[in-house]
Parts: C-alpha cells; structure tokens; sequence
C-alpha cells in the first residue's frame, strides 16, 4: 500500500513536468509554474499534492471519501470492476510525483524509505471531483497499488504502482485502450532503493 509519501518541487522539475503534458495536450500551456514550487514535505492522507493530468496540473487532496474514512488506495487489479473507481479509471488517471514514499515492516512497524534512481517517480493514481460537507466541489485522489516482489516484498506485500517514463503520455491519454492501461499498471519498477530509517541504512538495490 501507500500511506506515505515526500514531495519536492523546483521550477526545473514542473518545466519537465510540462513536457509530459504537452506530449499528450498540445494546446496545453501553463504560465504559472511557480505557484506549485514546494519545499521537500511529506504527504499525508487528506492533505493537497501535485497531480499531473492530461488537462494539466491540478493539486487534489489524498483520499477518496467513504462515509468516515478516506480511500486512499486502489488495487490496479480490479480497479476497472469497481463501482467508486471506474469512471476514474477511464476518464481520470494522473500521475503523482514523489522523491520517495514510506512503508513500515512488521509488528515493530520499522520505516523503510523507498525511491528510484530517478529524482522522481511517477505513482500510478486517479482522480474524481467529490462533494465536500458543505457541498462544494472538491477535486481527490487516490493511488494504485500492485504486489510486490523481490525484497520490497519483505517489507510490505503491496506497493504503489510507478509508472515507467516512457509510458507517461500513454498512461494519461483517456484514448488509450484498457487493455493497455492493465499492461502499464503491471510494469514492474526495473530497481527500487530500500533504506532503513534507521541511520537511514541502505538495505537493499535491485
């Protein structure tokens, strides 16, 4: 799963950014980069983060709402089945950048911190407008997760997808057929850094 992420942004990286929608929406332009320049910060559930999208950038808050609590995965596996995530699954998939995301190891909950070789991945995620207690429009997301493999299956059996680069545009393109969008949320990430928190111990590359 995903209960946990870190975020920097710099103005080079939301240029870079842009490429990635200009590449599927060429009428895209954005001139105003600078407002979502951010101090390195963790993401928690229920708070705004970046979310590049095929219309352009939005910052929706993590986390489908269900009565009292929030949704803040999905199994990529069964999402295009499920009533609260199939409308998402075809009209409003988003990449989310993170620098790492967390997860915790067993009973004794040890932290592990999880990036690439990458500056940034690019989780696999959704998005939908929602009505917030007062009514007003609120734009959420959420993340997709997969099992994991190989040592990052020790740590925890489920992970965020991370969506390889050179699939970025298709991943976002609403024309791009289900079946592939099943093949892009299984693609495996190529090596993963695994550190421990404590003394922030690499423990494993792959």
């Amino acid at each position: 799963m995903c209960g946990r992420f870190q975020l920097e942004l710099r103005m080079e990286d939301m240029v870079n950014f842009l490429e990635i929608i200009e590449e599927v929406n060429k009428r895209y332009n954005s001139q105003d980069l600078d407002r979502y320049v951010r101090d390195r910060k963790d993401v928690y559930p229920g708070t705004q983060s970046l979310a590049i999208t095929e219309d352009g950038f939005l910052e929706p808050v993590w986390g489908y709402p269900m009565e009292k609590r929030l949704i803040i995965n999905a199994r990529s596996e069964t999402a295009f089945e499920k009533s609260m995530f199939r409308r998402s699954m075809t009209e409003g998939r988003c990449l989310i950048p993170a620098n790492l995301f967390y997860e915790w190891q067993g009973e004794n909950k040890v932290k592990h911190m999880i990036s690439t070789d990458d500056r940034h991945m690019m989780l696999g995620g959704i998005h939908q407008v929602f009505r917030n207690m007062d009514g007003k429009a609120e734009e959420r997301f959420t993340i997709l997760t997969m099992d994991s493999k190989d040592e990052m299956a020790r740590v925890h059996s489920r992970m965020p997808v991370i969506v390889p680069k050179v699939k970025y545009a298709r991943y976002l393109d609403r024309e791009t057929p289900e079946e592939e969008i099943r093949s892009i949320l299984s693609s495996y990430p190529e090596r993963l850094i695994i550190a421990r928190d404590e003394g922030h111990k690499q423990i494993s590359m792959f």
